[in-house]
């Protein structure tokens, strides 16, 4: 068996090397679509695939409270409401907390901004996860005993202080206060997502900080046995009766959400996974063209070998040695194609991989691992049964006799060119399919990019700050420095405006309270109308331009001992106030115990803050944020020309106010960039894939109508011998290839649609059903038809007569 094996492989690669042509034609069409899955796979196998660096992790989950009228399940809890899930819970092995937020790293090495995770000192046990060196928290550090500690992410560690072994047991500053590093997490532990760079223990009393202090999320570990399903079930009948004992807090949700821990880190995990789906059958398309497009020079050169097949096995070879010869050779082109796919994939990921958002949550990087290998060695094998199967039967179920007969012209060679316009007809629908597809998602992308959001983004930068509490002590001394660093930038060369937000447009944070204009205040505060609440300095909306429709902005006179005022959005001044008008109107803001009563002093243009792209904007309330500074804020400058150039000089600036602080950068086109990534990902690949479909159609086409004038040169000589011109042989074969693409074209449009309804809810701004996108790739593809088959049709009627009937 083994050395007929050999015998094979040996065989074909002499076969190979007589058709270095087509077998590097082979090679490069299978590496192509085998490439194209490898890539895509590699892509999205960190997001979904690719195991989660802890123990057990399908018996991890994230718990969130709901709220049906805001449609968010994903809302936080108090220490004390864990304590009382983790005492009544059956389906609870162990419960964790965790929220994050930003830190000054500051020492010898330089000033850093670091992301942070406060996480109970129990949570690496709810994980299973252990440092890669050192210790993890202990259980007395979780209640303030003892000297602040924190753990180190793995690149943290790396970049900042050298990969030292030595950093346990050494001081950091971390927003002024020194902690002793006690651990280094594994390379490739993320938590909760991939950019934190440091966990420290929550040391707050749950008593001293009250039930309604629910600032952090719950990770539990169920106990074996226990389903989702099963879990939220029980969660959601303790719900209910703390809902009883705790009316205004509990009660104030209407349930609990239980979610996979991958799902729940992953804020984006809908639209990736939406993402993921499309783009996999969009390769799988691709991969299908691939094959069939080898799978039809298969069949022609098995025509052409169909006299050598015939002589092997009059020489006793049989129907079965024949096939496994054959197939051996498709495995090897196969086998080659999809090695040098792999390696295609492998650049390209990584390419890809660099432009994708840290913050969505990962494993690692995109990158060749076993799952990608398996996965390649699985489209690989499916590749050969695709496009070796059909040629191989093709080949031996020829007429011996026939094909012994000199010329080896008949019925096989019939019979070989139906199989191969079958082929052509199914892959030219694939390839319209791809075309569509394109085309939608191109209109999409091109409908997202000019999407107005309230704001601009061309010169736009932010700068994150966050003021540590061991030198800024009090809200006086926070406003002091945002008030010098804005004036300082302001006079930098180059800066057009300057202010400060605690929450930029379309970063993924946003804060929504209940509001209501004093003079229609429903009693019931549920009754209450929901608003984004946002807070920003004079000079905010100038520095992204968000148009002031009536009244004033904020300025220097808005202090904390001012009368407290606000900003309000278009859409909501003219739906509370569509009268009388909103200025000088008092608007009552914030919850049960903390309503606060504003003036209105101007409207600006509605801002699509958060949500998708492309949803209605929220109405939105803006304070001042003098009057309630925060220790984080975003500085935001517009320039006069491309913003990249003025970070450097704002830098300097932030630099001469505080030495200390680290300064981070992040221009609002990346900003809003990241948002793009599911429409500019898949535009990018579609036309890619599309591109290659049209080719390996069109390829097709030709191949066909070559195949068919030169099986057919003596009907041709003879035509032209009678009488026939060169014009009507020439549109005889046009035709023929206008007629098979026609077919083709008219199926795939068919399938175009139902793709398209598939993939609606990936569309932005353009319907399924398209009809400038159909018709122009009717048009397109009736082109290359044309194009395709015009040379063979050429040769066709150029066909030498006498030559013919000499050789008859």
């Amino acid at each position: 068996m083994i050395g007929s094996l050999k015998q094979d492989v040996v065989y074909a690669l002499r076969t190979f090397a007589r058709a270095p042509v087509f077998s590097i034609t082979v090679v490069l069409t299978l590496a192509f679509g085998i490439g194209a899955n490898s890539f895509v796979f590699s892509i999205m196998n960190p997001y979904f695939f690719r195991p989660l660096p802890f123990h057990e992790p399908d018996r991890l989950v994230q718990l969130g409270h709901i709220d049906q009228a805001r449609d968010w399940g994903g809302f936080r809890f108090s220490m004390l409401q864990l304590e009382d899930y983790r005492s009544r819970s059956s389906a609870l092995e162990e419960l964790g907390l965790y929220h994050y937020g930003t830190g000054n790293l500051t020492g010898y090495e330089g000033p850093e901004r670091a992301s942070v995770a406060m996480v109970s000192a129990n949570m690496f046990g709810v994980l299973g996860a252990l440092p890669t060196l050192g210790r993890s928290f202990s259980p007395e550090e979780g209640r303030q005993v003892g000297e602040p500690v924190v753990i180190l992410a793995h690149d943290l560690w790396r970049v900042r202080y050298g990969g030292d072994p030595a950093i346990i047991g050494r001081s950091l500053t971390l927003d002024g206060i020194a902690r002793t590093v006690i651990g280094v997490m594994p390379e490739n532990f993320v938590f909760p997502f991939g950019g934190i760079d440091i966990w420290e223990p929550i040391t707050a009393n749950p008593v001293e900080l009250g039930r309604d202090r629910m600032g952090s999320l719950i990770v539990a570990r169920m106990k074996p046995g226990w389903s989702i399903e099963r879990t939220r079930s029980e969660l959601n009948g303790v719900f209910r009766d703390l809902s009883a004992a705790y009316p205004e807090i509990d009660g104030s949700y209407d349930g609990i959400s239980v979610k996979p821990l991958r799902e729940a880190l992953n804020f984006a995990w809908d639209i990736l996974w939406l993402m993921f789906v499309f783009m996999l059958a969009s390769v799988v398309f691709a991969l299908v063209i691939a094959c069939v497009n080898v799978a039809s020079l298969h069949i022609a050169r098995g025509t052409a070998r169909h006299g050598e097949i015939a002589v092997r096995t009059a020489l006793g070879a049989s129907r079965g040695r024949i096939l496994r010869q054959l197939l051996t050779e498709s495995a090897i082109l196969a086998s080659v194609g999809g090695i040098l796919g792999v390696l295609l994939a492998r650049w390209g990921a990584g390419f890809v991989g660099a432009v994708i958002p840290e913050d969505l949550y990962r494993i690692g990087t995109p990158s060749l691992d076993w799952n990608v290998v398996l996965f390649s060695v699985a489209i690989t094998v499916a590749a050969i049964l695709v496009f070796g199967l059909v040629p191989a039967f093709n080949a031996i179920s020829a007429d011996l006799s026939e094909g012994l007969k000199e010329g080896g012209r008949g019925g096989h060679g019939l019979k070989s060119q139906r199989a191969r316009k079958a082929l052509v007809v199914f892959e030219t629908a694939m390839a319209v399919t791809l075309i569509c597809g394109m085309g939608l998602m191109l209109k999409s992308f091109r409908a997202v990019d000019r999407l107005d959001l309230g704001f601009q983004i061309a010169n736009q930068t932010t700068f994150p700050i966050t003021l540590p509490e061991s030198d800024y002590t009090s809200e006086n001394a926070i406003d002091m420095y945002y008030r010098r660093a804005t004036d300082e930038v302001r006079a930098t060369p180059g800066v057009r405006a300057a202010g400060t937000v605690m929450h930029v447009p379309q970063n993924h944070e946003s804060a929504t309270q209940p509001f209501s204009p004093l003079a229609s205040t429903p009693a019931n505060i549920e009754e209450w109308p929901m608003a984004i609440v946002n807070y920003a300095s004079p000079g905010y909306f100038e520095a992204l331009e968000i148009p002031l429709l009536s009244g004033r902005s904020f300025d220097a006179t808005d202090a904390s001992d001012a009368p407290t005022v606000v900003v309000v959005s278009q859409s909501l001044a003219e739906t509370h106030w569509p009268g009388d008008g909103p200025l000088g109107q008092t608007l009552l803001l914030g919850e049960t115990d903390s309503r606060a009563a504003a003036t209105v002093v101007g409207v600006v243009g509605d801002v699509l803050h958060a949500g998708a792209l492309g949803e209605e904007p929220r109405p939105q309330v803006y304070g001042c944020i003098h009057q309630n500074p925060f220790r984080r804020q975003f500085l935001v400058v517009s320039t006069e020309g491309d913003p990249t150039l003025a970070i450097a000089p704002v830098r300097e600036a932030l630099l001469r106010v505080d030495p200390n602080l680290p300064v981070g950068s992040l221009t609002m086109n990346a900003i809003v960039g990241q948002n793009k990534l599911p429409w500019s990902i898949s535009s990018k690949l579609l036309a890619v894939l599309g591109t290659a479909g049209l080719l390996l159609a069109s390829l097709g086409i030709y191949g066909v109508i070559a195949f068919s004038v030169a099986q057919r040169t003596r009907e041709i000589g003879i035509r032209v011998a009678i009488g026939a011109s060169g014009s009507s042989i020439r549109a005889r074969f046009l035709g023929g290839g206008l007629q098979l693409s026609l077919v083709g074209v008219i199926i795939g449009l068919g399938l175009a649609v139902v793709a398209g309804k598939a993939m609606s809810s990936l569309l932005f701004g353009v319907s399924a059903f398209d009809p400038p996108t159909l018709v122009g790739t009717l048009f397109v593809f009736l082109v290359v038809a044309a194009a395709a088959s015009l040379l063979p049709a050429v040769r066709a009627s150029r066909v030498d007569t006498a030559e013919v009937l000499r050789s008859e």
